[in-house]
């Protein structure tokens, strides 16, 4: 039997996005073995679908940062990994697990080499770091990529001129329930006592880690640019953050107005029960909860960078610099002065395109090119 060994960083990576890609090679006869970080828990909660899938779990402690010696002994332990299995492909996701992934499987002699990007860490607007330190090292290592995958149109343009992968195609994002979302009802009402939100306010939401790079802090700090306390700020998110940013809404006299929901399993419920959809991030590769806010039916003030611009334009909200909460206080100026209804319609149907259906379409041509 054919073998596939899938590479990420953390445990809940591959049941949360590629199920589909998995059952693929299901399909067409792998065998398929995972390797990643499955002993930290935070990062572990989902990984029980791939064991009722039948996919092969082994441990290597990855971890995002490229410094260290952990990056020597995981190195060695995915080379072990892989003569233990002797797998046809090695698919692998995430910048630093990707690189580490990519030159094991290179040495050992492994048939095929896939990677998908799932946003590199260089891109316009990025320290020069960034560009020193991951830009060589994935150039170097795109050589002995049989596929590369990006899932953001800047990706691609940069990886198609500069790296030297045999295949590299774009693909857009990993897929979401375009029809869940869409069709998906609650009462607002019942929804908005529940969190303990005006029923009257005008509620911003936000999804996602409370970690740096999403920069919660710029809409809390829009709010103090704001001068009406109808306006409200919901995050829906665990996270290291968590006093800080409650710090930061106690200082600028905006706490009554920020709710912090904690880690949610309801978020097709939250859409429904907001008026605005917004991300600050600093960056991402395509974000996930822009589809499904779209899908929903809502305008979305987004942070102006790669994967962002691909889905978000002025007919169906506003695009901001994430360094700049006093430019995020004055879309969400305008979105109040403004009728809604026409920037969620377009968005609406502008989502359709990031359906699972369609992506996998898109994933079905990609890997056809090596499989």
């Amino acid at each position: 039997m054919k073998t596939v060994l899938f590479v990420c960083t953390f445990g809940d990576f591959l049941p949360s996005f590629e199920m589909d890609n998995i059952k693929r090679y299901q399909q067409m006869g792998y065998f398929v073995v995972a390797a990643s970080n499955f002993s930290d828990e935070k990062y572990n909660k989902k990984t029980q679908i791939l064991i009722n899938e039948g996919v092969a779990l082994v441990n290597v402690p990855f971890r995002r940062s490229p410094f260290g010696i952990a990056i020597f002994k995981n190195t060695r332990k995915l080379k072990a990994i892989i003569r233990k299995y002797k797998p046809d492909v090695v698919d692998c996701h995430n910048p630093v697990c990707g690189i580490i992934a990519r030159k094991a499987a290179s040495t050992c002699g492994v048939p095929k080499i896939v990677y998908t990007c799932h946003g590199f860490h260089f891109y316009r607007g990025a320290p020069f770091i960034n560009w020193s330190f991951f830009f060589p090292l994935e150039k170097r290592w795109s050589k002995v990529c049989d596929l590369i995958i990006t899932i953001n149109k800047e990706d691609y343009s940069l990886a198609k001129k500069e790296f030297k992968a045999k295949n590299t195609v774009y693909v857009p994002g990993v897929g979401m329930d375009y029809s869940f979302f869409k069709d998906h009802r609650i009462s607002v009402e019942e929804k908005r006592a529940e969190l303990s939100i005006p029923q009257d306010s005008f509620l911003l939401l936000s999804v996602g880690e409370l970690n740096k790079n999403k920069n919660h802090e710029t809409v809390i700090k829009s709010l103090s640019y704001i001068d009406n306390e109808k306006v409200h700020y919901a995050v829906a998110g665990a996270g290291s953050r968590l006093t800080e940013l409650e710090d930061l809404a106690k200082k600028l006299h905006v706490e009554k107005r920020v709710h912090f929901l904690g880690y949610r399993t309801d978020t097709a419920d939250l859409y429904k029960a907001c008026d605005v959809y917004v991300l600050p991030s600093f960056r991402e590769g395509l974000n996930v909860s822009v589809m499904e806010a779209m899908s929903a039916g809502l305008p979305c003030i987004v942070s102006r960078i790669r994967g962002n611009v691909d889905m978000i334009d002025n007919n169906g909200g506003r695009l901001c610099d994430p360094r700049r909460p006093e430019e995020f206080a004055e879309a969400i100026k305008d979105l109040l002065s403004t009728d809604l209804s026409p920037l969620g319609t377009y968005n609406q149907g502008k989502a359709a395109m990031f359906d699972k259906s369609n992506v996998k379409k898109e994933f079905d041509k990609a890997y056809g090119t090596i499989l």
